[in-house]
């Protein structure tokens, strides 16, 4: 278990300096087609694909990285207003076993996507000459990752509502 553990975290790493360089070189482009484009009135052409693709890496991989620390955003109204331990369990077993199911059919279909531009092997994303099922391919390797978090939530949600019970 403390090898995967360590993977896990050097994984962890690298997609946080993954994250850093793709959020860096969005800035960067989009600075120099800004200046390009006003003041010397030039079109970077192709260049101007780049932040777009760049900023679906981003939110995929850094989506990885929210569900590995489970800081997706939730609203905890519920804590509030009730305060029996079981219902709140509950609430968060349910919650989290339908997130699993969206993520599995959002990445199901994604998948299929991916696979069909695949296919389609001369397709090449508009003049910077690159697969387009290579760009698209983060969304469900994005999704599958997030999956696998949210259904380990799952088995902890209910190892967490058998302490609860055996608590009373």
């Amino acid at each position: 278990m403390g090898t995967l553990k360590r993977i896990e975290d050097g994984l962890t790493k690298v997609l946080s300096l993954l994250i850093t360089a793709a959020m860096m070189l969005l800035v960067l482009i989009v600075c120099v087609q800004v200046v390009a484009r006003n003041l010397i009135h030039f079109d970077l052409g192709a260049a101007t694909d780049i932040p777009v693709y760049m900023m679906i890496y981003t939110v995929f991989l850094g989506n990885i990285l929210i569900s590995k620390q489970r800081k997706n955003i939730t609203v905890d109204v519920l804590k509030v207003f009730v305060h029996n331990r079981t219902i709140l369990a509950v609430v968060q077993l349910i919650n989290d076993v339908l997130c699993a199911a969206a993520l599995a059919y959002f990445d199901y279909y994604s998948f299929r996507h991916c696979l069909i531009t695949l296919r389609n092997r001369g397709v090449k994303i508009s003049g910077l000459n690159y697969p387009e099922w290579l760009m698209k391919m983060i969304v469900p390797v994005g999704l599958t990752i997030v999956c696998i978090y949210f259904v380990s939530y799952v088995v902890k949600d209910i190892q967490a509502l058998k302490d609860v019970k055996e608590e009373k």
